[in-house]
């Protein structure tokens, strides 16, 4: 729920440079997480080419399995960008009949999701790309020059605004530092489902808000990864299928105080990424009534709105225990392939 009462928070010169003071901003890799739609993919890169993304930083793509024509695309991308794949060992795509894809003998004696529904690579699959993902990534030894403590997570089926990646500096600057924020978002609408909840921008307002997080493209900071880590037992045992609900329930009272992550996010007045899927990670349908997000030169003005963290139903989907253990086998602090 969001409280009437609206305020505007101004921060002097100390704390805007505190974040940067620190590293904790110098550079921020991008990560896209691909599967099998190239067209769509396509046009995220050509929304990237158009960006402030410098180039010369990582520009990580994780495989959700050796596609031919995605690999082939990404091949060509390799003397524009500084190309980083990696392959999710596990990827349904390469693995159809056996964990954590479709494996029938999983499902003898399984009594079920919190909805008896048997286990289906449908649910399975895109979750544990997840996890081994962003385990990866922060795990990663970025050979590059500057530090980097806070990285951008996103998938194929966005493009995103001329000035991506001067927004994300600037997001985390007045973030970082900050332990109510979970980090920055890029949506203020969440893809359009939002439009009534969040409070109303004035006509050529450049500014931050405060919001609550739910879905979509985001960028945090290895504090926030590890919290994620700490949690990882509660994160693993949620029977929900979608990773960013996992994120969403970690943020509710349901949670341990200790354990729980902050449900409070940076995002820009100026909407700076746009989804133009129709189905989700794996659908197959370009939408039509999308365009490139504009440009975004936000102020240091933060609009902070009082909301209650989301609370919902668990979508199950995520229950049987080789799932829940390989789950937390990716994201212990020390942690090996599952076999």
């Amino acid at each position: 729920l969001i409280e009437t009462t609206e305020k505007m928070l101004h921060l002097d010169n100390n704390e805007k440079n505190k974040g940067s003071s620190e590293g904790n901003t110098n550079a921020v890799p991008f990560v896209f997480m691909v599967h099998d739609r190239v067209d769509y993919f396509k046009v995220a890169i050509e929304s990237l080419r158009n960006s402030d993304f410098p180039k010369k930083l990582p520009l990580i793509i994780s495989h959700d399995g050796h596609v031919p024509e995605m690999m082939e695309y990404v091949k060509s991308l390799k003397s524009e960008f500084n190309v980083i794949q990696i392959f999710h060992p596990h990827a349904c795509y390469d693995h159809p009949h056996e964990f954590p894809a479709d494996a029938p003998e999983l499902n003898e004696g399984y009594e079920g999701d919190i909805y008896h529904n048997k286990r289906s690579p449908w649910a399975t699959c895109a979750k544990h790309h997840w996890i081994w993902m962003t385990k990866t990534v922060f795990d990663m030894d970025f050979d590059i020059e500057d530090s980097v403590e806070s990285i951008f997570f996103i998938e194929e089926d966005y493009v995103v605004s001329p000035t991506i990646y001067s927004t994300i500096m600037q997001g985390l600057s007045l973030a970082v530092n900050d332990s109510k924020y979970f980090g920055i978002i890029f949506d203020r609408t969440n893809s359009g489902t939002d439009k009534a909840k969040v409070p109303h921008v004035r006509a050529g307002e450049q500014d931050w808000h405060e919001m609550y997080f739910k879905t979509g493209p985001f960028a945090i900071g290895r504090k926030t990864w590890q919290k994620v880590i700490n949690a990882r037992d509660v994160f693993c045992e949620r029977d929900e299928y979608n990773w960013d609900w996992t994120l969403v329930y970690l943020m509710s009272q349901e949670v341990k105080e200790d354990l729980r992550l902050p449900y409070l996010v940076l995002v820009p007045s100026v909407i700076q990424v746009t989804h133009i899927g129709t189905e989700g990670m794996h659908g197959s349908k370009i939408g039509n009534s999308w365009s490139i997000p504009k440009p975004f030169h936000g102020t240091d003005v933060i609009h902070s709105v009082s909301f209650s963290p989301t609370t919902f139903k668990a979508n199950g989907g995520f229950h049987h225990p080789k799932d829940i253990e390989h789950c937390k086998s990716i994201l212990a602090p020390k942690w090996q392939l599952f076999a």
